[in-house]
């Protein structure tokens, strides 16, 4: 058969209508009473119910809007780039909400390739702190992993780890948006977090770490999500190769339900990766915490140039701007500082031990 016939045209096309009629929606509704099988007219009641569930790819799980589960969110599957697994809402009204209730996170996915979540609201309170967060993505199993996106979320108050002088460890897991790697050789390539809501998070809004020093991710967008009264970070993005925070709002990083109690936080900062990019961000309203408290940070270990440029800060009792290659192995990234408007941040700190540092026509 040749490639370019009519009849090849034709068996491609049914194949590609094949494989999206083989994908299935499953529902939630956790006002129901009874169990449900997944389907709109029976759908479950639980999130226990959907996470024994293994989705195939393109298959769409949908929360009802205006209802309230409580409990944790784990589906199994694995999506592919053509047909991605979406976890989303149904009906009007409402974002559909999960309450984690003190759980260590709200929705969980782990080792797990081409997912969407989006359009939910997701909550994590507790009356004691610990390793929290809303959504978390990580990969566990020595393998590269790709095609995560978190997209037009709420995420609040979520019961993380405010101290990070006392509890590092926990401090580091706590956020209300968490996208992490352990274990050697683990790594993501290809995650976007965006336009997504997140306050009153213990521990700080967006954290993205997607890979080690010698196994970067490849290019982590986190980019028009809004941060405000978090108890920590506003966004960090580690171990990436050309990651870019763009167009984000933070606003008053270390107060709100969860502040914060010990320790550094900043606005928005990149660590381990490789010509990395902070632009077009708005930073207002950070407190002093022990040192830090800049509205943005080249930290220790990145290489290339790490560039922040066209963005906005204010008020930020830190000031401006964090050089902090010194803070750890330092990578020596010559940092490109540009084209931004700094008002009321009347400070710059570095603690840098070999990077160039180009500060010019900032106002």
């Amino acid at each position: 058969m040749h490639p370019n016939s009519p009849t090849a045209a034709l068996v491609v096309a049914l194949a590609a209508f094949s494989a999206q009629a083989c994908a299935s929606q499953y529902y939630i509704d956790c006002s129901q009473t009874g169990a449900g099988d997944g389907s709109l007219e029976a759908p479950w009641n639980s999130l226990s119910l959907a996470s024994a569930q293994t989705f195939a790819p393109g298959d769409v799980l949908a929360l009802k809007a205006g209802t309230t589960c409580t409990g944790t969110l784990s589906p199994q599957g694995v999506g592919t780039a053509s047909q991605v697994i979406t976890i989303t809402a149904y009906g009007s009204g409402d974002n559909p909400i999960i309450n984690a209730a003190g759980a260590t996170a709200g929705i969980t996915l782990t080792n797990q390739d081409y997912w969407l979540i989006s359009s939910l609201t997701v909550t994590n309170p507790a009356s004691s702190l610990a390793a929290r967060q809303g959504i978390h993505v990580t990969a566990s199993d020595g393998k590269t992993h790709t095609g995560i996106t978190i997209d037009s979320n709420t995420v609040h108050h979520v019961a993380g780890q405010t101290n990070k002088a006392t509890h590092s460890a926990d401090f580091v897991l706590s956020c209300g948006i968490l996208v992490d790697t352990t274990n050697t050789g683990s790594r993501y390539d290809n995650v976007l977090v965006q336009n997504n809501n997140v306050n009153n998070c213990g521990g700080g809004g967006i954290k993205v770490r997607v890979g080690a020093m010698n196994n970067l991710g490849a290019q982590a967008h986190v980019t028009k999500n809004n941060i405000s009264a978090c108890g920590g970070d506003g966004i960090i993005i580690s171990y990436s190769d050309t990651p870019l925070i763009g167009d984000n709002v933070a606003s008053d990083l270390g107060t709100g339900a969860y502040p914060w109690t010990g320790g550094n936080l900043a606005g928005m900062w990149v660590l381990g990766d490789h010509n990395p990019t902070i632009a077009h961000n708005v930073v207002y309203g950070n407190i002093m915490s022990q040192v830090d408290s800049e509205a943005f940070d080249c930290d220790w270990g990145n290489t290339g140039n790490c560039t922040v440029e066209y963005n906005y800060s204010r008020d930020n009792a830190g000031g401006a701007f964090l050089n902090c290659d010194g803070c750890g192995t330092s990578g020596g990234a010559a940092q490109i500082v540009r084209y931004n408007v700094f008002e009321n941040d009347c400070r710059m700190y570095s603690n840098g031990n070999k990077p160039t540092m180009y500060f010019y026509q900032n106002v």
